[in-house]
């Protein structure tokens, strides 16, 4: 369970085990909510866990790629 209020898109990386570019994707799909301070995405201790229950109950993130 997240312990910090924000995290940077390299420490939800880390959490989740994914490459930094695939947690741009997943923000850019819609599949997990990031806000901005400037220029800066962060995501929230409530997002990242939202996220991470979703996946524990089985749900299955798509990512989908836009051409």
């Amino acid at each position: 369970m997240p312990t910090k209020t924000f995290y940077s898109i390299s420490e939800v990386a880390e959490c989740l085990s994914v490459s930094k570019s695939l947690v741009y994707e997943l923000i850019n799909s819609g599949a997990l909510k990031s806000a901005h301070i400037g220029r800066r995405h962060i995501v929230t201790a409530n997002q990242l866990a939202q996220f991470e229950a979703a996946a524990d109950a089985g749900g299955q993130v798509l990512v989908t790629q836009n051409t």
